[in-house]
């Protein structure tokens, strides 16, 4: 596979049809041959969070993705979870070392939802990161670019997301009350989650 255009980073706390229709979105925008998947190791911003193991997440991810050519999963994040002590991941380490790996080319594109615009500035070393990337905001509602850090404002994408109404809470929410989630994520992770009870 070559270096993938397009890095995707999130809990995916379960991935869902929403997630897999911005990849490709952002692919088609940027002319992009690889979007490559990375879900989150341990999320410094959300200490604690419940969900699924990233080993689950990772396995969800997988078989969300085997189906299309033009996607791509990384676990250099999860891995480095799975054992006591394991520290959190930042955006910018880890896209530096895909880079230096190959498996990213040099400033690669980085889908973020418009909600994370306000916080890009608690991120660590968000400068250097928006040094290493083009920034794919996707939005429902619009953006305002005065709204953009002054360091990512002259090449960010802003990229119009049809409203879909579905997120990995609302999944893991229905889940927990026993309602049905298909058709809200893929079939295969569908009977991942029920075939590991997860969520429940």
């Amino acid at each position: 596979m070559s270096a993938a255009e397009v890095f995707f980073g999130g809990s995916f706390d379960p991935i869902h049809l929403g997630h897999l229709f911005v990849a490709q979105e952002a692919a088609e925008a940027v002319a992009a041959s690889t979007v490559l998947f990375v879900p989150t190791g341990r999320n410094p911003l959300k200490p604690g969070s419940a969900g699924a193991s990233a080993t689950d997440r990772l396995e969800m991810v997988r078989r969300a993705v085997v189906h299309n050519e033009s996607f791509a999963v990384s676990d250099v994040e999860v891995g480095s979870v799975n054992y006591e002590g394991a520290e959190p991941s930042y955006t910018e380490a880890t896209v530096r070392t895909l880079i230096d790996a190959g498996t990213l080319v040099s400033r690669p594109a980085l889908i973020i939802g418009d909600d994370l615009l306000l916080e890009l500035p608690r991120w660590r070393n968000y400068k250097a990161l928006l040094a290493e990337v083009r920034l794919i905001v996707v939005t429902r509602h619009g953006v305002d670019r005065s709204a953009l850090p002054p360091e990512a404002a002259a090449d960010t994408l802003i990229l119009e997301n049809p409203e879909i109404p579905v997120s990995s809470t609302t999944v893991r929410s229905r889940l927990q009350q026993g309602r049905s989630v298909r058709y809200l994520v893929p079939d295969s992770v569908y009977e991942y989650i029920n075939t590991h009870q997860l969520y429940q």
